[in-house]
């Protein structure tokens, strides 16, 4: 929803220069004077989203905003890129560096996909430290903030002192945070960023862009923790860590989600073998094939009749030898 509104911001913004700008929206959530937002309806199976937006785009209108949904759109999309059109296209992507792979991937031809690129933009959501309650800290490690030494930073607290008690912040209700602000990445892409994206290597292209002062999204989110306007378990929730972020295509997500993938199988590997042993151990020592804990629950099942065995025959030599027999 907030990228969606962004997006119909941005195409707003456009309406002192432009006459005619035009929304393809599945759901719309937010209108605005003089754009004509079109809705899709998927019920109908007689026009899919590639061929309405093919249909907005015929009619030759200066500005265009729409979803990327699939190959087919993409296509039309990059066909398109030649004309007087200006397009906004909007698609789920964890970096502005993954929203262009997997642009190029869509179109499915690198070249052309490559040829009309003017920028890509990722954001994401952080709230906002509640102004009332915040409560100031010298962190640990201020280096590994890019802060200072003795800088000081704030963090949630939701709680105020009121004469000698302890209370939640009405102002926050106790959450330590009020309000959201948007942290941007900006991969701005120029003619000669273009020739090397139409070469395929992404990697050169971000190496490009960094020394066009791209800035990271993690840096974004650093300068507002400097400022005091989010706190860095807001940025380490949202972005999965702070600290200085290498060029790389692979987001900070994929990282994290590759290094507990590895993790995982290594754990999986060190209790395989203690299963194994485990189960070698209970093979040996009841002969049984089957797994630890079937194997567990026989034994117990025949130390139980053992023991009712056991109880019976006592009670039989009881009564057999009792003095009233």
């Amino acid at each position: 929803k907030t990228a969606y509104e962004i997006g119909v911001r941005l195409v707003g913004s456009e309406m002192c220069i432009r006459d005619s700008i035009k929304t393809l929206e599945r759901r719309p959530l937010l209108g605005l004077e003089g754009v004509d937002h079109v809705t899709f309806d998927p019920s109908n199976p007689d026009i899919d989203y590639a061929t309405a937006l093919q249909s907005i785009l015929r009619r030759d209108p200066d500005v265009v905003l729409a979803e990327l949904l699939d190959s087919e759109t993409a296509k039309i999309t990059a066909a398109a890129g030649s004309d007087s059109t200006l397009q906004y296209m909007m698609l789920n992507a964890d970096s502005a560096a993954m929203a262009i792979r997997e642009w190029v991937r869509l179109v499915g031809d690198v070249p052309k996909a490559a040829k009309h690129l003017r920028a890509a933009v990722c954001q994401r959501l952080v709230r906002l430290l509640c102004p009332d309650c915040k409560q100031q800290f010298t962190p640990a490690d201020p280096k590994s903030l890019r802060l200072p030494e003795g800088s000081s930073v704030y963090r949630s607290s939701g709680k105020v002192q009121v004469r000698n008690d302890v209370e939640d912040c009405q102002s926050c209700r106790g959450t330590g945070y009020i309000g959201a602000i948007g942290v941007f990445e900006v991969f701005p892409i120029d003619k000669e960023c273009r020739q090397i994206l139409a070469t395929g290597d992404r990697k050169a292209a971000m190496m490009h862009a960094r020394r066009m002062r791209m800035v990271l999204m993690q840096e974004v989110a650093l300068k507002r923790v400097a400022a005091g306007i989010t706190s860095i378990e807001e940025m380490s929730r949202v972005l999965g860590g702070g600290g200085e972020k290498k060029p790389s295509l692979l987001p900070q997500k994929g990282k994290a989600a590759l290094a507990g993938t590895m993790a995982s199988k290594a754990a999986a590997s060190r209790w395989k073998k203690a299963g194994l042993q485990t189960r070698m151990q209970l093979r040996a020592a009841t002969g049984s094939k089957f797994g630890p804990f079937k194997t567990a629950m026989r034994i117990v099942r025949r130390l139980s009749l053992i023991h009712i065995c056991r109880c019976r025959r006592r009670l039989r030599c009881r009564s057999r030898w009792s003095p009233d027999h």
